[in-house]
C-alpha cells in the first residue's frame, strides 16, 4: 500500500492515462465528462449512499424523496445502499416504519435486493424523548434504538431492526457485497450515540474487524475497501484503523475511502472531503442529508471568504441563497479507480411519476478516486492536487456586472461565473471601492448547492448593498472575483459607477440651453454611468471633459437642484 514514486506534475498531466484511465475527453483530474466510462467498460460494483434521513421531522417530504432515491438507486442496478446514520428524527418505532415501508415499495419482496450498509446515528438514540434529554440537561439520557423501554413506549424497535436490517444487528459490523466480476468488497460500519466514549469504543471495534478481515484468505490487497460511520472517526479510531491495516505512523492508505454524515455538508463544495492525509490514512468523504431539515452545512464563515474582509458571507444556510439541500452519491468502481458521482436528489422533488422515473441532476463534475500507485502529494484528495487540478472558476468573456441604486440601497447583480466548466463557482469576493476606502464582502453563488443547470434565477446572484456603509466618494469601483470551495479565486468583474450625486445649485432663471457644470474636477470617462435624477426644466445631462454638466430646455423660476 505504499504510494509509488510518480510526481504531482507527472500525474497531473496524465498519470491516469497510464493507469487506463486515457477516455478523460481531454478534461483534468476529477473532470469527468457525463456518460464518461473507462476503458474496462461497466462497473464492477455499484452503489448509493445517503444520510440523515430524520424521517419523522419532515415525513410528508422526506419520504415521497426516499422513495424516489431508492428507485433511482434500483434503476442504476445497485448491489447495495448505504445510509450513513440519523435514520430516524428520534428514534421511534413508526419513524423507522416510514423507512421499511419506503424500502420495500421500491425493492418488492422475492426480488434482487441490494445489501443495507446501514449505521445508527445520534437522532436514533433519543428515543422519542429529546426534549427531556435537553430539559435535565443529562447528555447521557437515550433510550437506544436497539432495546425496549417501557418508559417512552419504544417496545418492537428490536423486531423491527431484525425484520428490517437482519437477525442480530450490532452497531460495528463487517459486510461483503460481491461485484460483477465475482470480486468481494469488504465494507466496515459503526454507529452509536454522539457520547466520545461511545464512538471510541465502536470504532475501535470496527478496526479489529478490519484487522482480521485483513489477516483472512478473502482479503484482496488490489480490491478497494469502504467504511460507513455517522459522525466522523476520531484519532483514536483513525490511530486504530491505520493499525488495522499494517501501516506504519503517517503511512497512507490508496485503497480505502470513508463515508460518514452528521454534518450536513453540502456536496457541491470540496469541503466535504475531510481529514485526509493528516489526520486519517485514508480519504474521509461526507454525505449530505437527505431529510428536510433547513440546513446545508454552511455557515457565515465559508472557506471562499477566507483571507477577505471579514470572512462573514450573506446567503448561507437559511438566507436568500441557501435554502436546504438533499444531496447524495452513486458509487462506480472499476478496476482503474472510483468514480463518485455527486447528485441533487433535492429537484426534481416534485415530478410526478413512479419511484426510479426521476433522474437527478449532479452537483458538480464527478470526483474520480485512482487505485493506481501515487505519491502522497498526488493523491486526488489532497487539497493542494485539488485546487491544481480542477483550476479555478471564472466569467465568460462576455459577463458584465449592474449596478442599481434605489432610495437606500444599492443592488449589485452578478452572472452565473460559469466559464470554466471544471470548477463550479461557490461565492463572490466583493469589493466596492471610492476616493477614501473600500468596503469588502463575501456572499454565496445563487444555488450554489443545487443541481447544475437548474440554479434558481440561472445562477445570477444579486447582493444588497446599504448606501451608509459605501466608501464616500461620487465615482465607486465594483470588483467581483468569483471563488471556488477551496478558496481559490478567479479573475474580477469590475465596473465603474456613479454615486448617487447630491448636488445643490440655486439658480435664479434658467434661460433656455443654458449650460450648468454640475461637478469639477471629477475625470470622468465618457462611458461611465450616471445617476441623476433631471428636473423637468433641464434637457440632458452628459459628460463633458471629465464633469457632469446639465442643459437647461426653458425658462423656469428659482430652482435647488438636487
Amino acid at each position: 500500500m505504499i504510494a509509488g514514486e510518480v510526481t504531482r506534475k507527472d500525474f497531473l498531466k496524465g498519470a491516469l492515462a497510464a493507469l487506463g484511465l486515457g477516455a478523460l475527453g481531454g478534461r483534468r483530474l476529477f473532470a469527468v465528462p457525463e456518460g464518461w466510462t473507462p476503458p474496462s467498460g461497466v462497473p464492477d460494483l455499484v452503489f448509493g449512499v445517503i444520510s440523515d434521513t430524520h424521517i419523522g421531522k419532515y415525513p410528508g417530504s422526506s419520504v415521497p424523496c426516499l422513495k424516489k432515491v431508492l428507485g433511482y438507486f434500483k434503476k442504476r442496478g445497485v448491489q447495495a445502499v448505504m445510509h450513513c446514520g440519523d435514520i430516524s428524527n428520534w428514534g421511534e418505532v413508526w419513524e423507522l416504519q416510514h423507512i421499511s415501508d419506503a424500502w420495500n415499495s421500491v425493492f418488492q419482496s422475492g426480488s434482487a435486493e441490494p445489501v443495507k450498509l446501514f449505521v445508527t446515528g445520534n437522532h436514533d438514540y433519543y428515543g422519542g424523548d429529546m426534549d427531556k434529554r435537553v430539559e435535565t440537561g443529562n447528555a447521557n439520557y437515550y433510550s437506544a434504538l436497539l432495546y425496549d423501554n417501557p418508559e417512552t413506549g419504544n417496545g418492537g424497535v428490536v423486531g423491527w431492526v431484525s425484520d428490517f436490517l437482519e437477525p442480530g444487528y450490532s452497531d460495528v459490523w463487517h459486510k461483503t457485497v460481491k461485484g460483477n466480476s465475482g470480486k468481494l468488497y469488504h465494507f466496515f460500519g459503526f454507529g452509536g450515540d454522539e457520547s466520545s466514549a461511545t464512538l471510541t469504543a465502536n470504532g475501535q471495534a470496527m478496526a479489529e474487524l478490519v484487522r482480521q478481515t485483513r489477516l483472512s484468505p478473502e482479503w484482496d490487497e488490489s480490491v478497494p475497501f469502504f467504511t460507513v460511520t455517522h459522525i466522523p472517526p476520531n484519532s483514536a479510531v483513525n490511530a486504530a484503523v491505520a493499525s488495522a491495516l499494517g501501516l506504519s505512523s503517517g503511512e497512507l492508505c490508496y485503497k480505502g475511502l470513508g463515508f460518514y454524515g452528521h454534518g450536513h455538508k453540502n456536496s457541491s463544495g470540496w469541503g466535504a472531503v475531510i481529514g485526509w492525509p493528516t489526520n486519517a490514512c485514508f480519504p474521509q468523504i461526507q454525505c449530505g442529508l437527505l431529510g428536510w431539515k433547513q440546513s446545508n452545512g454552511e455557515s457565515a464563515y465559508p472557506m471562499f471568504a477566507k483571507g477577505f474582509g471579514s470572512g462573514l458571507a450573506e446567503g448561507y444556510d437559511n438566507g436568500e441563497f441557501g435554502e436546504a439541500t438533499r444531496h447524495g452519491f452513486l458509487v462506480s468502481v472499476y478496476s482503474e479507480a472510483v468514480v463518485i458521482h455527486r447528485l441533487d436528489f433535492g429537484h426534481p422533488i416534485a415530478d410526478a411519476g413512479d419511484p426510479g422515473s426521476v433522474d437527478f441532476p449532479s452537483v458538480g463534475m464527478d470526483w474520480v478516486m485512482s487505485l493506481g500507485a501515487i505519491s502522497p502529494d498526488a493523491h486526488p484528495f489532497s487539497m493542494d492536487s485539488l485546487k491544481e487540478a480542477i483550476g479555478k472558476p471564472e466569467f465568460r468573456p462576455d459577463a458584465t456586472l449592474t449596478v442599481s441604486w434605489e432610495e437606500d440601497v444599492v443592488r449589485l447583480t452578478i452572472p452565473k461565473a460559469d466559464g470554466n466548466s471544471e470548477s463550479r463557482v461557490y461565492g463572490y469576493n466583493v469589493e466596492v471601492s471610492g476616493e477614501k476606502g473600500a468596503l469588502r464582502k463575501n456572499v454565496y453563488a445563487k444555488g450554489y448547492a443545487y443541481g447544475l443547470g437548474f440554479e434558481p434565477d440561472g445562477g445570477v446572484t444579486t447582493l444588497v448593498l446599504q448606501k451608509s456603509e459605501l466608501p464616500s466618494g461620487n465615482q465607486l469601483v465594483f470588483r467581483v472575483w468569483p471563488c471556488s470551495s477551496l478558496g481559490t479565486r478567479g479573475e474580477p468583474l469590475a465596473l465603474t459607477s456613479r454615486a448617487k450625486i447630491s448636488v445643490e445649485k440655486t439658480v435664479s432663471r434658467v434661460a433656455q440651453g443654458e449650460r450648468f457644470v454640475l461637478t469639477e474636477g471629477a475625470g470622468l470617462s465618457p462611458d461611465a454611468k450616471l445617476d441623476l435624477e433631471c428636473p423637468p426644466w433641464a434637457r440632458k445631462i452628459c459628460i463633458e471633459n471629465g464633469e457632469i454638466v446639465l442643459y437647461s430646455k426653458r425658462y423656469g423660476l428659482s430652482v435647488i437642484l438636487k
